[in-house]
């Protein structure tokens, strides 16, 4: 399979031949039909995090299932799926007392003594997050899926897995939203728009969106606004923030154009 590898920090991902092994006990293959580029890859591209390459990144993605290993019960081939990067196993400590999202456990992951999930040329390739999406199938462990309706657009949904899930959270658990409060969010793209969800989960009385710069498309179109809308009590302010911050123009210098 073809697949955007990792070299090393600050060089440009390249378009190579992957090869990705069958799937193992409690294992999935996934055909990759959509992947987010989040701003935790750009992340280990310019090196201020550290992840071994050589690697496929990418882990916010959906998709639908091709085949799947012994004892997998939970999807069959034909499901559509989002891949989620907070794999647990289900059993030990942690996923016991309501904390899947700290699970450590390494069955969910493959031993040193078994072949790698993904492979060049006999080699072995890292695979980030327990996902990597950013390849045309992914190989995961039936904990790292969550399943859903055929009739739902795999292009959209793909963002739950990380931009949805993480900026809803950051409403509830970081920020803790108080019932009757006004919140502030920064743009309403595909990460503004579930702070904006969130904020409204936690009964906010309001959001107050701040715009960024138009030189990047941030500024709300019609149809956008439309929605932004629907999601409750919104105000906006035209103060844009600072271009040269913008994660998406420094995601353009890296990513591979073939």
């Amino acid at each position: 399979m073809k697949a955007a590898l990792f070299h090393g920090p600050h060089q440009p991902l390249t378009i190579e031949e992957v090869q990705i092994d069958r799937p193992a006990k409690r294992e999935v293959l996934v055909r990759t039909a959509a992947s987010g580029v989040c701003h935790s890859d750009l992340h280990f591209v310019e090196g201020l995090w550290v992840f071994p390459p050589p690697a496929v990144l990418g882990h916010e993605a959906a998709g639908v299932v091709e085949e799947v290993g012994e004892d997998v019960t939970y999807v069959k081939p034909g499901d559509h799926v989002i891949a989620c990067l907070s794999v647990f196993c289900g059993h030990c400590d942690d996923c016991l007392t309501g904390h899947p999202n700290r699970c450590s456990n390494p069955e969910t992951r493959r031993g040193p003594d078994e072949p790698p999930r993904l492979s060049q040329d006999g080699k072995p390739v890292n695979q980030f997050l327990n996902v990597s999406s950013y390849a045309e199938k992914m190989l995961l462990h039936e904990n790292a899926i969550v399943k859903i309706r055929d009739d739902v657009p795999l292009d959209t949904v793909a963002l739950i897995g990380c931009g949805v899930l993480t900026r809803v959270g950051a409403a509830l658990n970081t920020a803790r939203v108080e019932p009757g409060s006004t919140v502030a969010v920064f743009g309403a793209g595909g990460v503004g728009l579930p702070a904006i969800q969130g904020a409204r989960i936690a009964a906010a009385r309001r959001s107050k969106i701040y715009r960024q710069s138009t030189a990047y498309g941030a500024s709300l179109s019609t149809p956008e606004r439309r929605r932004t809308m629907s999601l409750g009590p919104i105000r906006r302010s035209n103060k844009p923030t600072d271009p040269t911050t913008s994660a998406n123009a420094r995601l353009r210098t890296w990513l591979p154009t073939a």
